[in-house]
Order: structure tokens, then sequence, then C-alpha cells
């Protein structure tokens, strides 16, 4: 435990609030628009709210337009990872395809959290 700081720890608050609001988010667009844009607007909704989030909460820096234009990247590298290591353990693991999302999910938070924090850190 002692190896865990405070940042991490609110890394992953911040992802479980970013989850909660993204897919609330979701579900208020649904009734609005087709599932695609809703799913679509909300995800660009929760990279911006986690974007907030983990700037003014988990790392306790100023925003700028420099690390906010380059905060999605995080995400497009972590969908990467995520994916392939789910399509790793699907096919070489025997893992179920409902379980090996959440997998990969909580193996990529590590390299997601240096990541962010390489982005809006410098």
């Amino acid at each position: 435990m002692k190896y865990i700081n405070k940042e991490f720890i609110r890394f992953i608050l911040v992802g479980c609030l970013n989850t909660l609001v993204t897919y609330l988010l979701y579900l208020g667009l649904l009734t609005l628009f087709s599932y695609n844009l809703a799913y679509s607007c909300s995800y660009v909704g929760g990279i911006i709210f986690s974007y907030y989030l983990n700037v003014l909460f988990v790392f306790k820096k100023k925003v700028s337009w420099k690390s906010f234009l380059r905060f999605p990247l995080v995400y497009i590298f972590q969908y990467g990872c995520t994916l392939g290591l789910m399509n790793t353990l699907i096919i070489y693991g025997g893992v179920t395809q409902t379980a090996a999302p959440l997998i990969a999910i909580v193996a990529t938070i590590p390299i997601t959290f240096l990541l962010s924090k390489v982005v809006i850190a410098k």
C-alpha cells in the first residue's frame, strides 16, 4: 500500500466518477439520438470531463490548451493497448469475451496514469 501514492488513488476515483458521468450522459443522449451518436458524444464529453478532473484534482496543475489537445492521445493509446490485450486474453488465454475487457482495462490503468501524468504535467 505504501507504493500507491495519493495521485494514483485520486486517478482511480476520477476514473470511476468519469465512467459514471459518461454512462449517465450516454443514457440521457440516447433519448434524443441514435446509440452511435449518443455514445460518440458521451465519449467526447467523458474525455473533456476527465481532462479537467485530472488536471485540477488528480495532478493539481493549471489547465492549458497544449495539454488539453494532447490528452485525447492518452485515450487512443489506452484503447489500442486494451484491445490488443483483450484479444490476447481471449485467443491465447482462454478468457471469456465478457471478462477480457474488464481485465484489460484494469491492467492498463498504470500506463494510462503515467501517460496522463506526462501529458498534463509537461
